[in-house]
Protein backbone atom coordinates (compact mmCIF):
# COMPACT_ATOMS: atom_id res chain seq x y z
CA UNK A 1 0.00 0.00 0.00
CA UNK A 2 1.22 3.25 -1.14
CA UNK A 3 1.08 6.34 1.08
CA UNK A 4 -1.06 7.41 -1.52
CA UNK A 5 -3.03 4.83 -0.84
CA UNK A 6 -3.06 4.87 3.10
CA UNK A 7 -3.96 8.54 2.88
CA UNK A 8 -6.95 8.24 0.51
CA UNK A 9 -8.24 4.74 2.78
CA UNK A 10 -7.99 7.27 5.75
CA UNK A 11 -9.87 9.49 4.53
CA UNK A 12 -12.50 6.92 3.44
CA UNK A 13 -12.79 5.80 7.52
CA UNK A 14 -13.01 9.11 9.10
CA UNK A 15 -15.65 9.98 6.21
CA UNK A 16 -17.59 6.76 6.98
CA UNK A 17 -17.39 7.58 10.93
CA UNK A 18 -18.55 11.49 10.25
CA UNK A 19 -21.54 10.18 8.20
CA UNK A 20 -22.29 7.30 10.90
CA UNK A 21 -22.08 10.57 13.79
CA UNK A 22 -24.74 12.96 11.08
CA UNK A 23 -27.27 9.95 11.54
CA UNK A 24 -26.85 9.63 14.91
CA UNK A 25 -27.47 13.69 15.13
CA UNK A 26 -30.40 13.58 13.24
CA UNK A 27 -31.90 10.78 15.49
CA UNK A 28 -31.01 12.44 18.85
CA UNK A 29 -32.54 15.86 16.57
CA UNK A 30 -35.59 13.23 16.08
CA UNK A 31 -35.86 12.22 19.34
CA UNK A 32 -35.94 15.55 21.27
CA UNK A 33 -38.68 16.78 18.88
CA UNK A 34 -40.33 13.67 20.03
CA UNK A 35 -39.58 15.04 23.82
CA UNK A 36 -42.80 17.84 23.01
CA UNK A 37 -45.78 14.94 23.29
CA UNK A 38 -44.34 15.07 27.70
CA UNK A 39 -45.13 19.23 27.11
CA UNK A 40 -48.61 17.97 25.43
CA UNK A 41 -49.47 15.72 27.82
CA UNK A 42 -49.04 17.96 30.56
CA UNK A 43 -45.86 17.41 31.77
CA UNK A 44 -43.81 20.46 30.39
CA UNK A 45 -41.16 20.66 33.38
CA UNK A 46 -40.42 16.63 32.21
CA UNK A 47 -39.79 18.36 29.27
CA UNK A 48 -37.14 20.72 30.09
CA UNK A 49 -35.36 18.03 32.48
CA UNK A 50 -34.69 15.31 30.12
CA UNK A 51 -33.55 17.87 27.38
CA UNK A 52 -31.73 19.56 29.85
CA UNK A 53 -29.67 16.03 30.54
CA UNK A 54 -29.80 15.21 27.17
CA UNK A 55 -27.63 18.45 25.80
CA UNK A 56 -25.77 18.04 29.36
CA UNK A 57 -24.12 14.33 28.25
CA UNK A 58 -23.87 15.51 24.55
CA UNK A 59 -21.81 18.23 25.98
CA UNK A 60 -19.42 16.11 27.96
CA UNK A 61 -19.34 13.66 25.77
CA UNK A 62 -18.07 16.57 22.71
CA UNK A 63 -16.26 18.19 25.30
CA UNK A 64 -14.37 14.91 26.06
CA UNK A 65 -14.14 13.83 22.71
CA UNK A 66 -12.26 17.29 21.34
CA UNK A 67 -10.62 17.35 24.55
CA UNK A 68 -8.71 14.00 23.62
CA UNK A 69 -8.35 14.39 20.00
CA UNK A 70 -6.45 18.34 21.33
CA UNK A 71 -4.53 16.43 23.67
CA UNK A 72 -3.31 13.88 20.45
CA UNK A 73 -2.62 16.37 17.91
CA UNK A 74 -0.83 18.31 20.49
CA UNK A 75 1.59 16.04 21.64
CA UNK A 76 2.08 15.27 18.12
CA UNK A 77 2.03 18.51 16.21
CA UNK A 78 5.95 19.50 17.21
CA UNK A 79 7.03 15.90 15.66
CA UNK A 80 5.15 16.39 12.37
CA UNK A 81 6.22 19.84 12.01
CA UNK A 82 9.89 19.15 12.25
CA UNK A 83 9.33 15.74 10.02
CA UNK A 84 11.32 13.59 12.78
CA UNK A 85 11.25 11.11 13.89
CA UNK A 86 10.04 8.98 11.02
CA UNK A 87 8.85 5.28 11.31
CA UNK A 88 5.93 3.74 12.95
CA UNK A 89 8.21 2.73 16.44
CA UNK A 90 8.30 6.93 16.65
CA UNK A 91 4.19 7.99 16.52
CA UNK A 92 3.36 9.37 20.11
CA UNK A 93 -0.36 9.50 20.58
Amino acid sequence: MTETDAAREARQVIARHLAELHRLHIQLATDSRALKALTLEGRPQAEIEVAAEMLEQYMAATAAFLENMRGRYEARLGVLRRGDPAGPEAVPG
